[in-house]
């Protein structure tokens, strides 16, 4: 059976292999796209992917959801090789993250802060309660497939609970 370390990481790795598929047929004129009325562009998609690396991490070591954080890079004005080195750059950090727990914390149960629903737009969760391993895996996968499968803005879920 997998340690939590290994699960989280295998999870991780899938859903960025998911987004490498994606990324790996873009040039520097798609990230600027808007795929539908009302959609954030693909390189703000990407952005907001990188983002919640470093706000789940961020909040998981400091227990405030941070909101003061410098993005990895600029939605409009990166290359797209500047946005892969962002995105692997946050993601190279939540895995040093992942490392530095121990298994006792990693099935820690915590409550979610409102701010991690609220930036992926499942206003109908009204209480969320999951382990470090779901909160890291599916904030930072539900991020991945709102770029992924072009329908940011519209994921339903209730969430992990």
């Amino acid at each position: 059976m997998a340690s939590a370390r290994e699960f989280v990481k295998a999870r991780l790795a899938m859903t960025r292999q998911d987004l490498d598929q994606v990324l790996a047929h873009l040039t520097d004129v798609e990230p600027r796209w808007v795929p539908g009325e009302g959609m954030k562009t693909i390189g703000d998609q990407l952005l907001e992917i990188a983002n919640k690396d470093i706000e789940i991490v961020g909040w998981l070591r400091n227990g405030e959801w941070p909101d003061d954080e410098t993005d990895p890079f600029n939605a409009e004005t990166s290359t797209l090789v500047e946005k892969k080195a962002g995105l692997e750059s946050t993601r190279a950090a939540t895995l040093e993250y992942i490392d530095s727990l121990d298994e006792e914390q990693l099935e820690e149960t915590l409550s979610l802060p409102e701010p991690w629903w609220e930036a992926l737009r499942l206003l109908d969760v009204l209480e969320a309660r999951c382990s470090a391993i779901s909160r890291l895996t599916s904030g930072i996968t539900l991020a991945s497939l709102s770029c992924t499968s072009g329908c940011a803005g519209t994921i339903h879920t209730s969430g992990p609970s």
